[in-house]
């Protein structure tokens, strides 16, 4: 039995820096670690034996299948300890499960271990930061696996905005009360007829080609796409309880063609000119520099590769006291679509067409209050009234802000 492959070549291509000279495989299996470069000394372990291995010795560390399951968790604690004390700093810790081995929930509870677990030697204390969480493309071994970056300074930006979608907007009952609104699979304006209105407006989707999803939240867009078009989708997400539902209802009713990952987008190298089509739904207005994300885009597209965007922007209108405060809890970074048409273009992009969508925001808003408000009783049997109240007075808000001017939606689409 064999890592897979692609594990070792994505960590060197995310890490160009790093250099393996001394691995180590943590293992109750005999299992080979392909790709492994030969100087890397690459060496073998048990859980039983790992207080035997040297400190801050190692630039890997492969933990295979030890992390997931209930016969594991004894042991989980001891093991991420180890492999931190085991590490160098910046070393790496990649922790590899059977895909169809670990549970939903796992995806979301282990995502969260691996970017905050620290160990606190002496006056010492070191942590990991996780890269990402990738699902394996091998058809022959259905697999996960997280690569985390072994750090001694405490505190992450990338981790305070996952843990802030993860306790606050994105909790699962919420998750669940945010679907019943939109529809199933959905957590934005429209739901799947709005999805499938933007998706129609690529000029040439084509079976078997490639396609990144930004924030793909549930996966409802990517399953529609892959499904109904046969394309070949990346879906990517930064929120750990966002990926796990994903997988969940992935497994409930799969569809070929899509591979899911955990990562931010900033910091994630994809391959250049390896996407034909980069699509992100009501999400980037969580992302202060736009103007990266929008030159990272372009760079992973193929030529001619189509980029379609629809987020939430800012009107003209003086902002209220309340959106102020909207935009401040949500952590939302607006722009103007004048604003967002000249950014694509500073990126490079041609034929750049930027549309106010405002009205159609109107509408889905209306259009979902209604149902609320005309079904409250079915919403009631699965819900508390508080959170009942929550949204409808979310909604009737959100039609305010758009009243005032002050809460907007785009579109924008171009070309590389």
């Amino acid at each position: 039995m064999a890592i897979p492959a692609e594990i070792i070549n994505t960590v060197t291509y995310q890490l160009p820096d790093l250099k393996i000279t001394n691995a180590l495989l943590i293992s109750e299996e005999d299992v080979s670690i392909p790709n492994i470069p030969e100087e890397a000394n690459a060496q073998g372990t048990t859980i039983e034996a790992l207080d035997k291995v040297e400190s801050g010795s190692k630039d890997i560390v492969i933990i295979n299948r030890l992390s997931a399951g209930e016969k594991n968790q004894p042991n989980l604690d001891k093991i991420m300890k180890n492999t931190l004390r085991i590490l160098k700093n910046e070393g790496v810790a990649v922790a590899y499960e059977d895909f169809d081995e670990i549970t939903h929930s796992e995806v979301a509870s282990l995502s969260t271990l691996f970017d905050t677990f620290e160990n606190k030697e002496g006056e010492n204390t070191s942590s990991f930061k996780l890269l990402a969480m990738n699902q394996t493309s091998e058809e022959t071994t259905e697999g996960v696996y997280w690569i985390m970056i072994k750090h001694t300074a405490i505190g992450d930006e990338n981790l305070v905005f996952r843990s802030f979608l993860d306790r606050t907007q994105y909790v699962p009952q919420n998750v669940e009360a945010y679907e019943w609104i939109f529809g199933k699979e959905f957590l934005s304006p429209g739901g799947v007829n709005m999805n499938r209105r933007v998706f129609s407006q690529f000029d040439d989707l084509e079976e078997g080609k490639k396609m990144l999803d930004i924030g793909s939240g549930l996966g409802g867009s990517v399953r529609q796409v892959a499904r109904d078009v046969g394309l070949k989708v990346t879906a990517c997400d930064i929120s750990a309880n966002m990926m796990a539902l994903a997988i969940l209802r992935h497994r409930q009713r799969p569809v070929d063609g899509i591979t899911y990952m955990l990562a931010d987008v900033m910091r994630y190298q994809f391959k250049p000119e390896s996407f034909d089509y980069v699509y992100t739904k009501d999400c980037i207005h969580h992302i202060f520099d736009l103007d990266s994300l929008l030159r990272k885009i372009r760079e992973i597209l193929k030529p001619g590769g189509q980029l379609i965007i629809t987020m939430y922007g800012r009107g003209y209108g003086p902002f209220t006291e309340e959106f102020k405060q909207f935009v401040s809890s949500r952590r939302y970074h607006l722009n103007t679509v004048e604003e967002m048409e000249q950014r694509a273009k500073n990126a490079g992009f041609s034929e750049v067409e930027a549309e106010n969508i405002t009205p159609i925001f109107k509408q889905c808003l209306e259009k979902e209050l209604k149902r609320a408000v005309d079904h409250k009783d079915e919403f009631l049997k699965r819900f508390p009234e508080d959170k009942y109240n929550g949204l409808v007075d979310g909604w009737r808000q959100k039609l305010e802000f758009i009243k005032a001017d002050n809460h907007n939606w785009l579109k924008i689409k171009c070309t590389k």
